[in-house]
């Protein structure tokens, strides 16, 4: 698996497709193969990529999102004896305390396999679509350029964090639901 530079894991796979001609398979894995390391983030696998019933067919691809363990460290002063009055000939004395650490899990771990757009479908011209989208949802305030420099990314991250998705790669559904892949017709997005 490889890892980006925040230390999230993913990898990209598209399910094989019908056996064709070899040049034009070889072409487009080439240019998939480009478009990936400009996006930075996934590497062409082979094999099926089946995720949650979003992805099926020989277009489907998907990217394995990982999301590390976040935990914090608490601290706490614990009263080990109370303060004494001064009584008599005895001073008074303070009270004492322990200091006591220990981690809380303050968001679990998790790894799984999301529906994305192909490499062949993030064409510079939808890569405009999708910043003019998030310009209108006031989250991208970029240059329409056609590529998913780290302001796009940022946006993309953005928009999906309302879905629970704290991600900066463009999930399948998120590209459905601003319009920029079609969504089959015998599915509701």
């Amino acid at each position: 698996m490889q890892r980006d530079r925040r230390g999230q894991g993913m990898t990209s796979r598209k399910a094989t497709a019908p056996a064709g001609n070899r040049r034009a398979r070889a072409l487009c894995a080439l240019a998939a193969a480009v478009l990936l390391s400009a996006l930075g983030a996934c590497s062409l696998l082979p094999g099926t990529g089946k995720t949650d019933g979003q992805g099926d067919g020989p277009d489907a691809c998907t990217a394995t999102y990982s999301r590390p363990e976040v935990t914090k460290t608490v601290t706490e002063q614990k009263l080990v004896r109370a303060a004494r009055p001064a009584r008599g000939n005895r001073p008074a004395q303070p009270a004492e305390y322990r200091t006591e650490s220990r981690e809380e899990i303050v968001q679990t771990a998790e790894t799984r396999d999301i529906a994305v757009p192909c490499p062949d479908q993030l064409t510079p011209e939808v890569i405009q679509t999708l910043q003019r989208a998030l310009t209108a949802r006031g989250l991208y305030s970029g240059p329409v350029n056609g590529t998913m420099g780290p302001m796009t990314r940022s946006a993309v991250q953005a928009y999906q964090r309302s879905t629970g998705l704290d991600w900066d790669v463009l999930t399948l559904k998120a590209a459905q639901n601003l319009g920029l892949v079609t969504v089959p017709v015998d599915r509701k997005v």
